[in-house]
């Protein structure tokens, strides 16, 4: 059925940043009287995306078509079709943007129903998904099409019909109404035939009733709707269809077909009732939220998107210059879009700004633009999403893409240097001794070879100690402990630094990145102190408890001022920083020139960890 002023209805659903709902459940829970006819068997009520596809549906719908209707494309399920069905109303609805109504579609089940279509609709204004009320009119087409053959055969199937059907004649009396309409009016057909329908209508109604009797019995056919007063003084709300009644083709009278929509009619009043929760809504959102005319004037703000400014009223937001609001390349932009907009064409709806704070500062922020109805008229509604450390967060995640491939550049070049510069000299020599040795003319071959042979054992230590500098293996054999008491002792033959070391809790299980860390950590402060410190001894100490892992390594060497030091030149003290905040620890150096220095990290341990064991 269709009803005069379905189009007016809107959907008006408060939005929740974080909320774990999906948007159409959002929308969906401020109608607590769909949430209730979802769960009745009798009502067939659906959700459709803006795809068409089945998202959810009331209990009614189950019973008809089962459950498994849920995810597909709903002219498939629903109808049997390839493709969106002649006048469907989810097609008008989402072409048009307003509420959609189809009188007949017929079902893969063979039934027959008219369709209601209401949008749901986000904080922005824009359509979501896709309400859809189906009433099952099987039974009246039937009645319409067998009154017309013969008013006596089809009498059976009228009186068990879910409509209220009632027949008037010329005059506007009753000749019958069906036990539908009996039952749920309170009214005796004994004690209504012949009686006019005048007393029964709403005085509100009486007069627009008469005129449509008047069209009816002039051969036209029309939709409208009527309260109708019970015996009790309560009332009943149909929506009616009222067609001509003929005998030998004149009209003798009318056939009315009626359905109860009270339930319908309180919740559109509900809906109009969301506009003042929608205003308060606003009122209370977490998210900055400005309303604007067409000329830019502010016609509202909240208080989350005062904050955001630092100004304490709507009045200061209107008395500070819109220059003054953004940054001066924010503000270029600012004009440009609304140029655009003035000139018709078309301008993003979600975009960044930067905004300067009251007090000087300056905030990122992220645009959702969309049109809403304020005061009766359509404006337009920005939310404002403060997207600073967000933008942050990406700033110093592609600082440490850029700072990674260049640790990898390095690590590469040191590589190939060695490469290079050690072992390939060592396999040139190989290559020279063999030759000689293959000579005709060479006496002394075993010398030869055996020279050989000493390069080939050179040059296997030094790939040994490339790959250790690289990655130690026993790290992921050995453990943390035994790798350190390796380390060490070809730390100090090498640089002739010795090293105190002490540490507790080591003998147990550490997860590998947390191990490779703390290793790296220690490995690039000790090699600072025999490059920089100039002294011949350092102290380690490692000790981890439950939770943490604690790394200390100092020298009483040279010194260095920490905050002179270039990081984007100092590839190992960032990489310290990087490694340990990558972990969730911190890092810290101090040190001053002549004072030596001291590097200190706690990493989280995580769940990694088993039973204590003390280690002297």
């Amino acid at each position: 059925m269709r009803e005069n002023d379905l189009s007016k209805a809107k959907l008006q659903v408060r939005s929740s940043a974080r909320s774990n709902r999906s948007p159409v459940e959002n929308a969906l829970q401020k109608l607590e009287w769909v949430a209730c006819l979802f769960e009745s068997e009798a009502e067939v009520f659906s959700v459709q995306d803006t795809e068409y596809n089945v998202v959810k549906i009331s209990k009614g719908v189950e019973r008809v078509f089962g459950k498994d209707v849920i995810g597909g494309k709903c002219y498939r399920v629903y109808q049997g079709r390839d493709s969106v069905c002649p006048d469907c109303p989810t097609e008008k609805l989402l072409t048009t943007g307003r509420a959609a109504f189809s009188s007949e579609q017929t079902g893969a089940n063979g039934r027959t129903y008219a369709i209601w279509s209401l949008p749901l609709m986000n904080e922005r204004g824009n359509i979501i998904a896709v309400l859809e009320h189906a009433n099952d009119i099987t039974e009246r087409k039937r009645a319409e099409t067998m009154l017309r053959a013969s008013e006596e055969k089809y009498r059976a199937m009228i009186e068990t019909s879910n409509d209220w059907i009632w027949v008037l004649d010329k005059y506007g009396n009753f000749t019958y109404f069906n036990k539908k309409a009996e039952k749920a009016s309170g009214y005796d057909l004994d004690k209504w035939v012949g009686k006019s329908f005048g007393p029964i209508i709403s005085p509100a109604h009486l007069e627009r009733v008469k005129n449509i009797f008047t069209e009816v019995m002039n051969g036209k056919t029309v939709t409208y709707e009527v309260d109708v007063l019970k015996p009790d003084g309560s009332i009943i709300t149909l929506s009616v269809n009222t067609v001509p009644s003929y005998s030998e083709s004149e009209i003798v009278g009318t056939v009315s077909f009626g359905q109860d929509i009270t339930e319908r009619k309180r919740a559109e009043q509900t809906i109009r009732a969301s506009e003042e929760s929608f205003r308060n809504s606003l009122d209370t959102s977490s998210l900055g939220i400005r309303i604007v005319n067409a000329y830019g004037e502010t016609l509202y703000a909240n208080k989350a998107l005062l904050d955001i400014y630092g100004y304490g009223s709507v009045d200061e937001l209107r008395a500070t210059p819109t220059s003054q609001r953004y940054t001066a390349d924010s503000y270029v932009e600012h004009l440009v879009r609304k140029d655009r907009r003035r000139l018709g064409f078309p301008v993003a709806d979600i975009y960044d700004i930067s905004i300067v704070h009251k007090n000087g500062g300056v905030r990122q922020l992220r645009v959702h633009r969309g049109e809403v109805k304020w005061a009766g008229k359509t404006e337009h509604q920005a939310m404002y999403e403060d997207v600073t450390n967000e933008k942050r967060a990406q700033e110093t995640l592609t600082a440490l893409s850029h700072r990674l491939i260049k640790v990898q550049e390095e690590e590469r070049h040191t590589i190939a240097r060695e490469l290079h510069d050690q072992i390939g000299q060592s396999l040139n020599v190989v290559n020279l001794l063999l030759q000689r040795a293959t000579r005709p003319t060479e006496t002394d071959v075993t010398t030869l070879i055996n020279a050989a042979q000493e390069q080939v054992v050179e040059l296997i230590t030094r790939v040994s100690n490339l790959s250790l500098d690289l990655r130690p293996m026993m790290l992921d054999h050995l453990g943390l402990l035994d790798t350190f008491m390796w380390y060490l002792g070809r730390y100090t033959a090498i640089t002739r630094v010795q090293v105190d070391f002490k540490h507790f809790g080591l003998g147990e299980l550490i997860k590998p990145e947390v191990a490779i860390t703390v290793y790296r950590v220690v490995q690039e402060a000790l090699t600072n102190v025999a490059r920089h410190a100039g002294v011949d001894r350092a102290a380690v100490n490692i000790w981890a408890d439950r939770d943490r892992i604690y790394v200390r390594v100092e020298d009483k060497g040279s010194g260095f001022d920490p905050g002179a030091v270039d990081s984007t030149a100092s590839s190992g003290i960032s990489g310290m920083h990087e490694r340990v905040s990558l972990m969730g620890g911190s890092l810290s150096i101090k040190s001053a020139p002549g004072t030596g220095a001291l590097v200190s990290a706690e990493i989280p341990l995580g769940s990694a960890r088993g039973d204590k064991k003390e280690t002297a």
